[in-house]
């Protein structure tokens, strides 16, 4: 009677007041024992924190269980491993396995985790295609890494914005400020690009003036789109041929098939025109011969 004899767990050793260690039968689990490797509920009192318990009796306040991700195992500054949950993940924590931001505090990328933003090798592991990262631990198979023109952040079918590489213009593509075959396949306008490439069905290309690049209805500042007389495509200093309109008469032309003031200027000799305006040689030469009778 009284005895609390250490590695013993039968009734006799175990009396009133006993928390022989080792021990989770009920006489040795008594009022305020936390005994270690005990789960139930007797050996497990308040304030205990049995490890490799979970239940609520052996997690109490302040308590950080290994292997438990449960709120009451998992208090305030609690960084268990392998646990993801809010209540496992406080300032600082980098929970192995972990890659949410709870878990992965500044500085902190676990592995497998791609964790946005970050170009650290720790945080582009196998698989990763991290966005604006174009280090070749971020760039692997398949990834099409925004911001990114090298060969391993352009694999196939990739139309990365702003490179015209080859590895990242592909069928499809229709990359902006590229020109070349690549990058401007079937459907593409690219604007200042005045390539046959670049221009297709119904393309009204920036800065082209060229046929296929600036199709009907479509002249761009300082064209002189033959056949067009239309103001757009008659800009200062056109000449267009068969235009008789005042914004394709400009200074110096002799406009064929027109023979108003505009379009014929000093020196022309516009066919069909019998104006003075229009037959400037002519009308010197008999004047000559008017003189020479007389």
């Amino acid at each position: 009677a009284g005895c609390c004899n250490a590695g013993c767990c039968n009734a006799g050793c175990c009396n009133a007041g006993c928390c022989n260690a080792g021990c989770c039968n009920a006489g040795c689990c008594n009022a305020g024992c936390c005994n270690a490797g005990c789960c139930n509920a007797g050996c497990c009192n308040a304030g205990c924190c049995n490890a490799g318990c979970c239940n609520a009796g052996c997690c109490n306040a302040g308590c950080c269980n290994a292997g438990c991700s449960n709120a009451g195992c998992c208090n305030a500054g609690c960084c268990n491993a392998w646990c993801c949950n809010a209540a496992c993940c406080n300032a600082g924590c980098c929970n192995a396995g972990c890659c949410n931001a709870g878990c992965c505090n500044a500085g902190c990328c676990n592995a497998g985790c791609c964790n946005a933003g970050c170009c650290n090798a720790g945080c582009c592991n196998a698989g990763c295609c991290n966005a604006w990262c174009c280090n070749a631990a971020c760039c692997n198979a398949g990834c099409c890494n925004a911001g990114c023109c090298n060969a391993g952040c352009c694999n196939a079918g990739c139309c990365n914005a702003g490179c015209c590489n080859a590895g990242c213009c592909n069928a499809g593509c229709c990359n902006a400020g590229c020109c070349n075959a690549g990058c401007c396949n079937a459907g593409c306008c690219n604007a200042w690009c005045c390539n046959a490439g670049c221009c297709n069905a119904g393309c009204c290309n920036a800065g082209c003036c060229n046929a296929g690049c600036c199709n009907a209805g479509c002249c761009n500042a300082g064209c002189c789109n033959a056949g067009c007389c239309n103001a757009g495509c008659c800009n200062a200093g056109c000449c267009n041929a068969w235009c008789c309109n005042a914004a394709c008469c400009n200074a110096g032309c002799c406009n064929a098939g027109c023979c108003n003031a505009g379009c014929c200027n000093a020196g022309c000799c516009n066919a069909g025109c019998c104006n003075a305006g229009c037959c400037m040689l002519l009308g010197v030469v008999m004047l000559g011969v008017v003189m020479l009778g007389l």
